[in-house]
């Protein structure tokens, strides 16, 4: 994360806030078991109040770096200074949707990592959502038994229903959730990362 060359009053502002700050809302529908997921609107909504009162704002630009997507943001303070991050993502397609689609998912995590806010109900297990530097994220390790393998067969079947009743076929779903992830097998994928991927498939199918 890069930075203005003082932020002794942008720091303060920023304790302050998170102070008063609440988690996002999970207020998105997510089909995958029948879930909600924190939107880009409904974190934009918890958060811009806070940070309007106490001198903050955050401001963010999407480009393309050939088939990448990027997007950076800037957190900002009535003094003058400033906090800037870059979020790259490669689009699982490579349209103007696939592009759409990778830039609301990297504006809505930048924006929730720049000013350390939570979706409500988060907790160490959902850290697999959360995007780095890179728009990947680290995966989630699990305990290796036969409950848990036959719970997630399970889970991975609802996940190619649900992408299916969108129109997504079976590869495309793979492709998606593995992209988004940083992932070499679809087999890696944690309930949490099917749950964030088919939220951001939906996402897609309605834009």
């Amino acid at each position: 994360m890069e930075h203005s060359e003082t932020i002794n009053q942008i720091a303060a502002a920023v304790i302050a806030a998170q102070g008063e700050m609440g988690s996002a809302k999970k207020t998105a529908d997510n089909p995958f078991f029948k879930s909600k997921y924190a939107d880009l609107a409904g974190v934009v909504e918890t958060a811009r109040p806070v940070l309007t009162r106490h001198g903050l704002g955050v401001v963010q630009s999407a480009d393309c770096d050939g088939e990448l997507a990027v997007v950076e943001t800037l957190l900002v303070h009535t003094s003058g200074e400033w906090f800037k991050s870059r979020t790259v993502l490669k689009p699982t397609k490579a349209d103007p949707q696939g592009m759409g689609s990778a830039v609301t998912y990297a504006r809505r995590y930048a924006y929730m990592a720049i000013i350390g806010m939570a979706a409500e109900d988060d907790d160490g297990n959902a850290a697999s959502q959360h995007v780095n530097g890179q728009g990947q994220a680290p995966a989630v390790s699990r305990p290796h038994n036969r409950t848990n393998e036959v719970q997630m067969g399970a889970k991975r079947k609802a996940y190619f229903a649900q992408a299916a009743k969108i129109g997504v076929d079976g590869e495309t779903a793979k492709e998606t959730v593995k992209s988004m992830f940083g992932l070499e097998h679809f087999a890696e994928a944690t309930l949490e990362q099917l749950r964030t991927a088919l939220g951001e498939m939906k996402e897609r199918a309605a834009a």
